[in-house]
């Protein structure tokens, strides 16, 4: 985890030298917070590729379901070669119902270093002395984006809204009984949303940013991607 931080720490320190060139720093944008912005889709489009491969197997993984309902009505009685059969039609056809986690699993650790760096700018970012200390770190309400925002209808409330609205631009795909089970799990939908307010309430507010800016893109990306997946039913 530490070399991650510190990777991210030599490209937030990148991002910030480009950015400082750019004239003279607006008192309520700082550079450090449009540092945190840009970095951020850096990292979402070195994930990118990831993403939409997983919504191509998404997208294949629905027009397999006629064949994938097929062999469930043809095997009731016997749920396990049923679920065999399905799982080998899938992977011969280039679909699956777990290839949208590679990418949540690469971010996870990315996550965690984001907050590892915020926590420390000075160790990770800014080696330099005095330049740490001198240096603006507003964004917009955010007087210091080092510490937690002082408003929780701030970033946080706004972090909370769009990560729910990014379980409900996930497309849903399976057979009936595999999409049965996934309603089970909605219950993480609405967890979700909670713990990430808290988190941003906890945590300083340059993570809240990045948070913010990570989220979105996922929910813009994924209406571009998957959006026949998610309005075909509804366009019919």
């Amino acid at each position: 985890m530490n070399l991650i931080a510190q990777l991210l720490g030599y490209l937030m320190r990148f991002v910030y030298d480009l950015v400082s060139k750019i004239g003279e720093e607006p008192e309520n944008f700082s550079f450090l917070a449009i540092t945190i912005i840009i970095t951020t889709i850096i990292i979402k489009l070195m994930v990118l590729p990831l993403q939409l491969r997983s919504s191509k197997q998404m997208k294949k993984t629905q027009e397999l379901q006629p064949q994938a309902q097929e062999i469930q009505i043809k095997f009731k009685h016997d749920p396990q070669t049923a679920n065999i059969k399905i799982q080998q039609l899938y992977r011969e056809n280039g679909a699956s119902l777990t290839g949208g986690c590679l990418p949540l699993l690469i971010q996870f650790p990315v996550i965690l270093a984001f907050i590892r760096v915020m926590s420390d700018l000075g160790v990770y970012v800014f080696h330099e002395a005095g330049m740490y200390e001198g240096m603006l770190k507003s964004f917009l309400w955010i007087k210091d984006l080092t510490l937690p925002d002082p408003y929780w209808f701030g970033l946080p409330l706004i972090n909370g809204v769009t990560t729910y609205l990014q379980t409900l631009t996930t497309p849903k795909v399976g057979t009936a009984e595999q999409q049965a089970q996934a309603q089970q799990m909605q219950m993480m939908n609405i967890l979700m949303p909670i713990m990430i307010f808290w988190f941003s309430r906890k945590y300083a507010g340059g993570f809240a940013l990045y948070w913010t800016t990570s989220t979105l893109f996922t929910v813009i990306q994924s209406l571009i991607t998957n959006w026949d997946l998610l309005f075909k039913k509804k366009e019919k």
